[in-house]
């Protein structure tokens, strides 16, 4: 079980995000949508930087790196 401040030993960004999907795989309902587009309410970080901006995720990972995922909440 991957948990919170858990230690995802992986090579690159998309191998860590791959690996939480198999560990978890219910989470990609929640994730992305079925033309397999993140959903518009979620929010993945990579250190600092939203993933959504990224063109590829096949960024190399380094000691340190954080993998953040959050879920917007909307309303009144």
């Amino acid at each position: 079980m991957i948990r919170p401040g858990s230690r995802l030993r992986r090579a690159t960004l998309a191998e860590a995000v791959d690996r939480l999907l198999a560990t978890y795989p219910l989470l990609r309902l929640h994730l992305y949508d079925e033309t397999n587009h993140l959903r518009p309410h979620v929010l993945i970080y990579f250190n600092d930087a939203n993933i959504a901006w990224f063109e590829r995720l096949d960024l190399p990972l380094k000691a340190g790196d954080r993998l953040t995922i959050l879920q917007n909440v909307s309303g009144g």
